[in-house]
């Protein structure tokens, strides 16, 4: 999909749109920092200095604010000594403004300071630093790009081959909204499968998540999720999470769908119930006695 800087950005609620920036600024940026801005984001700055990417919860920070990573954070975080050999050429640039501990950094160690930098992304700080995409507009790609279907189909539920648990449940919001939401846990060919889908009528969202065996037994506890009703959840960790895959599709006012892919995160999924019995059968079933 093609980038277009009038259309990039989401207008404010509050209607205090950041005004742009000159080319005079950006090279002044661009000198005093010692790195070559990504082309792509040039045009993007110049008709308003960071802000919300439309279709998306990814907010860009203003040019003044992309620097270098604080030395304090390299102390704790994980990541490839080989593809960040140098991390002061590491840059936070983006951050989920849904998600706090997301967050989105520049890195120009593959093809220096004037080269190309690739889009890495960390889940929680301090956490592991990760690829996220080669270049800059792919990542922009990731976060504009619609489909006519989403990429998570609550419909896939009626392939599995065995349903493990499944639950149904209406909530109430603002005094008169209902919402309903369905949660489902079964395995097609061997694999794990977590759905969850959200209506409320004007919007639905479905997230599937592919949970890798075998689960990790020791954080499988069931405790008390919500008040009123009575919720409880009972908590799965795959020993190993660098193989979860979660896919979480949106459905816009104008009927396409916003498809966000993870890997590696989140590092587990919670399965409610307002029946406590039915989780600790659901236990026992995935874990024995």
């Amino acid at each position: 999909m093609p980038i277009k800087p009038d259309r990039f950005w989401e207008q404010p609620t509050d209607g205090q749109v950041p005004s742009g920036l000159t080319k005079r600024q950006i090279s002044d940026w661009e000198s005093r920092i010692g790195i070559a801005l990504p082309k792509v984001l040039k045009p993007l700055f110049q008709v308003q200095n960071g802000g919300t990417v439309q279709y998306s919860d990814i907010c860009i920070l203003p040019l003044d604010q992309i620097a270098p990573v604080e030395t304090d954070f390299w102390t704790d975080a994980e990541y490839s000594r080989k593809l960040i050999a140098d991390t002061s050429l590491v840059f936070r640039f983006a951050a989920d403004r849904r998600r706090g501990d997301h967050h989105y950094f520049l890195n120009f160690n593959a093809k220096g300071r004037d080269g190309e930098p690739s889009v890495y992304h960390l889940y929680h700080d301090p956490g592991e630093l990760r690829l996220f995409t080669k270049t800059v507009k792919a990542f922009f790609d990731k976060l504009i790009g619609v489909t006519d279907s989403p990429l998570a189909d609550w419909s896939e539920t009626e392939r599995l081959e065995t349903v493990l648990h499944q639950e149904s449940m209406e909530w109430v919001v603002l005094g008169n909204l209902a919402v309903l939401q369905k949660t489902l846990l079964g395995r097609l060919n061997g694999n794990l499968f977590w759905y969850s889908m959200t209506d409320s009528g004007d919007t639905r969202s479905v997230t599937k998540v592919t949970l890798p065996e075998p689960l990790d037994k020791s954080w499988a506890m069931i405790r008390p999720t919500r008040p009123s009703p009575k919720m409880y959840g009972l908590h799965l960790q795959p020993c190993n999470s660098d193989g979860i895959v979660s896919i979480e599709s949106k459905q816009r006012d104008d009927g396409f769908w916003k498809n966000e892919i993870d890997h590696g995160v989140p590092h587990h999924i919670t399965v409610e119930s307002t029946s406590l019995e039915r989780l600790e059968q659901l236990k026992r079933t995935l874990f024995g006695s």
